[in-house]
């Protein structure tokens, strides 16, 4: 890990999990611990996708809103306040 990162997680007391991609690999999609992992990268693969024509010198600034916008999406689900605007993403 780098030195900056390893900082940030020492601070934020965050874990580090470590799965054999060999082993789950072969596990059915219901049973991938990843599975959350690969549900957003999915969407915000369609979220970029469908933005096709964006400078690459944003690209932080479209992380920041499909953050937003999924944030937002998980709240609603979750019954929380939020805008109201109907996610087209997931």
């Amino acid at each position: 890990m780098e030195k900056a990162h390893r900082k940030l997680a020492e601070e934020l007391e965050l874990t580090e999990e470590v799965y054999n991609s060999k082993y789950i690999s072969k596990l059915d999609d219901a049973d991938n611990p990843l599975k959350e992992i690969n549900r957003i990268c999915f969407l915000l693969k369609r979220f970029l996708d469908s933005h096709s024509g964006f400078n690459r010198g944003d690209l932080d600034g479209y992380h920041n809103i499909f953050s937003v916008c999924h944030d937002e999406s998980a709240r609603r689900k979750d019954g929380e306040g939020g805008f109201s605007a109907k996610s087209r993403y997931g």
